[in-house]
């Protein structure tokens, strides 16, 4: 299957609009409460931080990935 450029960018925006909104969100996404048992907010500081590796190092890995492929390790 090979993508188009225009469903790439569709794709890349879609991922990042998770990690951006942990980034900038990151105090109101941690006060959110579940239906666990342990009802704790989550510090932001914490949501922030995942939301930077989702965002760094995902890319990171599909290229690491793609040579893989390349290579046929």
């Amino acid at each position: 299957m090979v993508l188009q450029p225009t469903s790439m960018v569709f794709y890349a925006v879609a991922y990042m609009i998770i990690p951006m909104a942990a980034i900038w969100f990151g105090d109101e996404f941690g006060s959110f409460s579940s239906g666990w048992r342990l009802n704790m907010p989550t510090p932001g500081i914490m949501i922030r931080f995942i939301g930077w590796v989702l965002l760094i190092f995902t890319p990171l890995a599909v290229y690491a990935f793609k040579l893989r492929l390349e290579l046929r390790i």
